[in-house]
């Protein structure tokens, strides 16, 4: 069992919290009110900048060509798909171009108000920004440490409602939710988080305890975000 594994383990009620969470729950069961889903987004778009930058500081800490190939190919599909997606569904969720293009500044918007009186950006999404950034900027395991978590929650989620999704849509008109599940269940998503997996498997092999401490605990940290990253979306705060 590699270091990823024992780290889901060890956080499983945590884990389990955020692949099970309401919010994955009724995107599922296409029942998530369109003000959570916009909240979300919003939310989401602000962390991107974070996420994009996290990743290209662990291309530039990474071993060899090889990891640097694959790490800039998803840093592509970042750009080319989602930040796309991101568009299309604000402008087909009614949210204003000089709203959701506020949220793309580094650290969000610090004057401008979210949509339906929300803050710009929860306590949560600023932690969040905050570990991607300081944990990728510390080295190659840390960064893969705290990303790991992030798309392996998203892979887990998205996966156990694949099934039901290719079913419904021979019955519905895809939608928002229906093309952010396929983003996060496309093939190359899949075998890209088994090799970001693997990366921190060997990394956390190869160091000393203190250190594989550390991972553990931007590990663990990581996880309790994206619960209350999924739970911010009700309430605008957290």
């Amino acid at each position: 069992m590699g270091f990823s594994e024992d780290m889901r383990n060890t956080c499983s009620v945590s884990w389990q919290q955020a692949v099970q969470h309401q919010f994955t729950k009724e995107l599922k069961e296409k029942s998530l009110a369109s003000d959570v889903f916009t909240r979300y987004l919003l939310q989401d778009y602000a962390f991107l900048s974070a996420l994009l930058s996290a990743f290209g500081h662990c291309l530039g800490h990474a071993p060899d060509l090889s990891a640097k190939k694959r790490l800039s190919v998803f840093m592509n599909h970042l750009c080319l798909d989602e930040i796309p997606f991101f568009i299309r569904s604000f402008q087909d969720l009614g949210v204003a171009a000089d709203v959701f293009q506020a949220y793309e500044a580094p650290f969000g918007p610090r004057v401008k108000a979210g949509p339906h009186g929300h803050p710009a950006l929860t306590d949560t999404t600023i932690a969040f920004k905050e570990l991607l950034t300081s944990t990728s900027l510390e080295g190659y395991a840390q960064g893969l440490a705290a990303l790991v978590p992030c798309e392996w929650i998203y892979q887990t989620w998205a996966a156990a409602s694949d099934g039901d999704q290719q079913q419904q849509q021979h019955q519905h008109e895809a939608t928002a939710e229906d093309a952010w599940r396929k983003l996060h269940t496309d093939n190359a998503f899949q075998e890209f988080v088994g090799w970001l997996r693997g990366e921190l498997d060997r990394e956390a092999a190869a160091t000393n305890e203190h250190t594989r401490q550390q991972l553990a605990e931007i590990f663990a940290k990581v996880v309790d975000l994206e619960v209350a990253f999924f739970s911010a979306a009700y309430t605008g705060r957290g």
